[in-house]
């Protein structure tokens, strides 16, 4: 039977899954500042969810499902703007001066080139297997974990990590 959620326990579990939930988007989505507003709002609609007085019995995978059902919006909606040069960053630190510091663009273009080619990589490969890559690799979770995050057996999601993982590989290559 479900419990209620309290919260400081919603807190807590804010706390521990903020960083799997922005990673789980952060792959799909086409930048930072989009990831992170999605994050948010994933997190806001899971807690209005529980406030109206609906029983969850597997929070993180309402989590998973608000945030794939959040992608999905975002794509959807055809008044998304590109962004202009000028708005797009290329340091975590705005204020940062990469033309006075060499060393700190270097390994900015470093880590973006690698995070970037990944990033498109992982695009390039079917949704669902993207979505194992990420639950199971980037967002440490065992395969039994990722089942019931999927809704699949564990079986089902083994089959699905080795396919993946070979599509992700073939991107790569």
């Amino acid at each position: 039977m479900p419990e209620i959620i309290s919260d400081q326990q919603f807190i807590e579990f804010y706390d521990e899954n903020i960083d799997k939930i922005y990673r789980f988007i952060y792959f799909r989505a086409p930048g930072k500042q989009e990831a992170q507003d999605l994050a948010s709002e994933v997190f806001l609609k899971a807690w209005q969810y529980i406030a109206d007085g609906n029983e969850v019995e597997n929070l993180r995978a309402l989590l998973y499902q608000v945030a794939r059902n959040a992608l999905t919006d975002y794509y959807r909606d055809k008044n998304r703007r590109a962004l202009s040069l000028d708005e797009v960053r290329t340091a975590d630190d705005p204020k940062q001066n990469l033309v006075e510091n060499p060393e700190s663009i270097i390994k900015v273009i470093d880590d973006n080139l690698g995070l970037e080619r990944i990033k498109k990589a992982l695009k390039n490969i079917k949704e669902e297997y993207q979505e194992v890559i990420i639950l199971r690799y980037l967002n440490d979770y065992s395969l039994q974990e990722v089942a019931e995050l999927m809704d699949k057996s564990y079986g089902a999601v083994r089959v699905l990590v080795n396919r993946s993982l070979r599509a992700l590989k073939r991107e790569l290559l």
